[in-house]
């Protein structure tokens, strides 16, 4: 990531850690109609990244919805959508996505994470870093997810684990 140093999985359009767009793509301007235009699933994903990088959530999540309808299951479908709902404050929504992703592609760590980053901000704590744990699992020299992991289990009182954690990401940094 050009603006935290983060490692992201090859092809990422965002980063998992800040949601920076990954590679400068040409923003395409909504369609003039109220109803848009018939496309592909590739294509409306595209448009949600589009819709992302300048943030502009709602259409965002709208064209990853189209493109999750047309029948398009990638791993960054899933993360993109996870991560605009939470970007708009809508953690709770992006919840459902996530586990869904997870269920299609459980070795994938930056879905683990964004899901333990949407309990987080939905209170559930022990979820959160039950999701955060598996990611750590996957991604052990992910700073951004110790990181994560460390303030969650502080706000658990449980400080012991949580300066561990803490301390593992100062040293991965």
């Amino acid at each position: 990531c050009p603006r935290c140093g983060n490692v992201n999985r090859p092809g990422a359009r965002f980063c998992s850690r800040d949601g920076t767009p990954l590679s400068p793509q040409p923003v395409i301007p909504a369609p003039a109609s109220s109803a848009p235009p018939a496309m592909s699933p590739q294509l409306s994903f595209e448009m949600g990244n589009a819709y992302a990088r300048n943030n502009q959530y709602d259409q965002a999540i709208q064209a990853y919805r189209q493109a999750l309808a047309g029948g398009l299951t990638d791993q960054a479908l899933y993360h993109n959508l996870g991560l605009v709902y939470i970007m708009a404050s809508r953690p709770a929504e992006a919840i459902p996505v996530l586990q869904q992703g997870i269920s299609r592609y459980p070795k994938d760590g930056d879905l683990h994470y964004q899901l333990g980053r949407a309990y987080a901000l939905t209170g559930k704590l022990s979820e959160s870093v039950q999701e955060l744990e598996q990611a750590k699992a996957l991604q052990p020299q992910d700073a951004a997810v110790r990181t994560m992991l460390g303030l969650v289990l502080q706000d658990l009182k449980q400080h012991k684990q949580a300066i561990t954690e803490l301390e593992q990401a100062v040293r991965l940094k």
